[in-house]
């Protein structure tokens, strides 16, 4: 049975010549857009492609042999529809032949083809094997441990004063820890070493003008914002529950005091201000008086008490774990640690290089390796200057199109990568990246979503642009109460600042499918799961929104 292909699932079916981002949402039917995009190229009349030439990223090794499959199952369909002396038939059957050769993998498996093919350029032992993630652990461990050893023999007062000031028992695991997440996160850069230069240039600062310009103070600030639109509106729930009728409107005078201070706290946009904003407004929230039992709702009363008290929870916790110590006072402090920065820097940098070695005599590599590896052979590093290789050259001219699955957990280096075997630098816009940044979970493994939020953000939504962006965000899975209530919560808690994506109508879940009806005894309705709201609940609902962000906020503060 024939496909209808939705209007923007053919645009991106028929595209060629481009730079393209395909957000797809859940259940929007990617793979199979995927899939007969490849197909409608490999048996396009004017100018079709051989199967080999393209370079299909995936994020799995399952994913990778999904797609092997389902190409394999669509050929054989398309060519169960053919005449067999036709010369489309031909073709196919020839692309057949071909999808064993073809390029389709996880970016690992890809860097290892790439490392297979050249390794006569890096100084290593061709006969490598790829070390599984215990015996990395534990690798890992005796390195550590062995350095901080060397250290202790030494007896640099230097590494004592770090150890003291980051090790609060009696082990150096907090040290161990700290050394190990610095050197997992240099190695998800390009060059790990200029990332680990940066982190020390952190602390070279010497004006409080400085430090109000780096970019940790401005995320902060732009956090504070989030959090207090979250308070603000639950302090607009707990006023209407004081000024309604038979409301304890006994705690109106709180109210207003309460809403002084966060209008302080809202005007101030510097990190100085807000301190200064705190210190005066911090004593000042007022003890709300006693209410005589039977002078108002106690529902109300309740919901009043409950609201204020969210209200002052979150604005003292806001406040009193960032915004307590002067401007002035932090830079001295960073200005203090600047040394105890550069020998855990070193630290790192010793970790690094014991590592290295050890795994060279074991003859092992882990997947950090492999893409550095790969990207060693594709940049050639010359007086201070990087550019493709001769080697990254073949490989842009060889592959027609380099096509990524699950972008959003892309990092730095698998995006140097990508960009050095592609056909960017020759003016040939041949990218084609699928992906939804609502799904990002790995960025505690140095997946850095920014990547594709920043295209997501600047790519062009009209046809025929070098760099477009394409939206799936109709489901064919799940019926319209599904997608109702999940949408109901997202676009109140997954926001700009707290997802990096705004859920509103162009991110939220469309129903893409229309599902058989069944009795109503057997639809268990979204609305069931979010409570049968009262309309008193309706006119509540910025509480609940607020609410909401208060939890995305704190979510946020943990990650």
């Amino acid at each position: 049975m024939a496909v209808t292909w939705s209007k923007d699932q053919q645009k991106i079916i028929d595209s060629r010549s481009q730079t393209l981002l395909v957000a797809a949402a859940a259940g929007s039917g990617k793979t199979a857009v995927l899939v007969e995009r490849i197909l409608s190229r490999i048996s396009d009349e004017k100018e079709p492609v051989d199967i080999d030439h393209f370079l299909v990223v995936t994020f799995t090794n399952a994913a990778a042999a999904q797609m092997r499959e389902r190409l394999d199952g669509a050929i054989e369909e398309r060519l169960s529809t053919l005449d067999e002396k036709g010369k489309l038939y031909k073709r196919l059957k020839r692309q057949q032949m071909l999808l064993d050769n073809a390029q389709i993998s996880t970016i690992h498996q890809f860097c290892l083809s790439i490392i297979r093919n050249h390794f006569n350029k890096l100084d290593i032992d061709p006969a490598f094997r790829v070390a599984d993630e215990g015996e990395l652990k534990l690798l890992k461990s005796d390195v550590v441990g062995e350095l901080l050893e060397s250290y202790y023999l030494e007896g640099d007062s230097a590494f004592y004063d770090l150890m003291e000031s980051i090790c609060t028992g009696k082990n150096d695991d907090a040290l161990t820890e700290v050394i190990l997440k610095l050197y997992e996160a240099s190695v998800s850069h390009p060059d790990p070493s200029v990332w680990l230069s940066d982190v020390k240039r952190f602390y070279d600062i010497n004006t409080v003008e400085e430090f109000e310009e780096l970019p940790e103070v401005r995320y902060l600030l732009d956090y504070k914002e989030n959090i207090m639109d979250g308070i603000l509106k639950m302090w607009h729930a707990g006023l209407r529950a004081v000024l309604a009728e038979n409301g304890p409107a006994a705690y109106e005078k709180a109210y207003n005091a309460d809403k002084s201070i966060i209008d302080a706290i809202s005007a101030a946009k510097s990190y100085g201000e807000l301190v200064d904003a705190w210190a005066v407004n911090s004593g000042g929230f007022i003890t709300m008086p006693r209410i005589k039992a039977g002078t108002a709702d106690s529902n109300l009363q309740d919901e009043a008490k409950a609201c204020r008290d969210t209200v002052k929870t979150e604005l003292k916790k806001l406040m009193d774990s960032y915004f307590v110590v002067s401007p002035k006072e932090v830079l001295g402090q960073i200005q203090k640690l600047k040394g105890r920065a550069g020998f855990l820097v070193r630290l790192v940098d010793e970790f690094a290089t014991r590592f290295k070695e050890k795994k060279r005599e074991k003859n092992l590599v882990d997947f950090n390796d492999l893409e550095h590896f790969a990207l060693e052979i594709l940049l050639d590093k010359k007086d201070g200057a990087v550019k493709p290789s001769a080697a990254a050259d073949e490989y842009s001219e060889f592959f027609c199109e380099i096509m990524v699955d699950e972008y959003q957990d892309s990092n730095m280096v698998q995006e140097a990568i990508i960009s050095a075997v592609s056909g960017e630098r020759f003016g040939k816009d041949n990218i084609f990246m699928v992906g939804d940044v609502k799904q990002s979970i790995y960025k505690f493994r140095m997946a850095r979503p920014d990547l594709f939020l920043a295209k997501y953000d600047t790519f062009s939504r009209e046809d025929d642009t070098p760099k477009q962006c394409i939206e799936l965000s109709s489901n064919y899975r799940s019926r319209s109460q599904v997608l109702e209530g999940t949408n109901s919560i997202f676009e109140k808690v997954m926001t700009k600042q707290f997802g990096g994506i705004e859920y509103d109508d162009r991110s939220a879940l469309k129903c893409g499918m229309k599902f058989a009806e069944v009795a109503d005894e057997d639809v268990y309705e979204a609305e069931v799961l979010l409570a049968d709201r009262t309309v008193e609940d309706k006119e509540r609902e910025d509480g609940t929104e607020l609410e909401a962000k208060l939890i995305a906020g704190r979510i946020k503060e943990l990650v």
